[in-house]
């Protein structure tokens, strides 16, 4: 198993049909729309954080709250 790195959903790399390369390493996809975001911005820090208007919190592309790295 593996995580999806936009959505962070656990993807069973063997069973998806949704995979990309990039850097000389595969990432695999539990959809075509997020295997799609990913090759149009393939560098994870170029992922986009969504915000939950009603809590205040960065959301990731799937609604889970994005992590915020300490300064």
């Amino acid at each position: 198993m593996t995580k999806d790195l936009v959505c962070k959903m656990d993807v069973d790399e063997k069973k998806t049909n949704f995979n990309s390369e990039y850097a000389g390493r595969k990432y695999h996809f539990c959809s075509e729309q997020w295997k799609d975001t990913f090759d149009s911005q393939p560098e994870p820090t170029q992922l986009p954080p969504r915000k939950d208007t009603n809590r205040g919190l960065l959301l990731d592309l799937c609604g889970n709250p994005f992590p915020l790295r300490a300064r």
